[in-house]
C-alpha cells in the first residue's frame, strides 16, 4: 500500500491492492494516474485552485469586495453562519492530525492582525487622536463589530476604527465623548480609486 497526502486538505490518499473476482490482486489506480494524483477529491481541487486565483488575482478581490459592501445585512449573516462551522470542523482535526501546522497557522493568524494594527496606528501617527497622548494607545471601533469573540484581521479593514488613549477610550463609553466628535477626528483609508473603509 501506498500513501500520498493531499495538496489541498492534507488527507492521506491511498493506492492498495484490492482482490479480483478471479482471486488475484489488482490495483484500484494504474502508475500513470497515481503519478498525476495530487488531490483526495475533485472538491477539493476546485477549492485549492479557487484559493490560488484569489491570492494571485487583485481584479477578482476588488469584486469580491465591492460586491459583498453591496449586499444586505440579512445575507451577511447568512454567509457567516454558513461557514463558521467549516472553519470549527477544520480546526478541530488539526488539533488530532497535525497540531504543528495549527501553531504556524495561530502565529501567521496574530502577526496578520498585528500587521494591521501597525498600520492603523501609523495612519494616526503613533497619538491618541483626540487628546494627542503617545505613550499608551488603544484601537476603537466606531461602529459595531461582526465578530463578538476576538480581533479579527477583517474587523480593521472593514470597520472604522480610530486610535484612541485609555482614558479617551473610557470617556467614550461612559458617554463623556460623543461618537461626532470621534467622526470629526477620522481617518479613512485612501487608496488609488478613492476613499474605501
Amino acid at each position: 500500500m501506498e500513501i500520498k497526502s493531499c495538496v489541498g486538505c492534507r488527507k492521506e490518499i491511498k493506492r492498495e491492492k484490492v482482490w479480483n473476482n478471479w482471486k488475484t490482486y489488482k490495483i484500484d489506480i494504474s502508475d500513470k494516474q497515481w503519478e498525476r494524483k495530487k488531490f483526495c477529491s475533485r472538491n477539493c481541487s476546485n477549492n485549492h485552485h479557487a484559493r490560488k486565483r484569489y491570492k494571485n488575482d487583485p481584479k477578482l478581490r476588488e469584486y469580491r469586495r465591492n460586491w459583498f459592501k453591496n449586499v444586505s445585512k440579512e445575507k451577511r449573516k447568512g454567509y457567516y453562519e454558513k461557514h463558521k462551522p467549516i472553519k470549527k470542523k477544520y480546526l478541530e482535526r488539526l488539533k488530532k492530525e497535525n497540531p504543528e501546522l495549527l501553531e504556524k497557522w495561530k502565529e501567521n493568524y496574530l502577526k496578520s492582525i498585528r500587521k494591521e494594527r501597525n498600520k492603523i496606528f501609523e495612519r494616526y501617527d503613533n497619538k491618541c487622536a483626540i487628546c494627542g497622548f503617545s505613550k499608551v494607545l488603544d484601537i476603537h471601533h466606531i461602529d459595531k463589530r461582526r465578530h463578538k469573540r476576538g480581533n479579527s484581521v477583517m474587523d480593521y479593514k472593514k470597520n472604522r476604527v480610530i486610535v484612541l488613549c485609555p482614558n479617551c477610550h473610557v470617556s467614550y463609553h461612559r458617554g463623556i465623548l460623543s461618537k461626532e466628535e470621534l467622526l470629526k477626528e477620522y481617518k479613512p483609508i485612501i487608496l488609488n480609486e478613492g476613499i474605501w473603509i
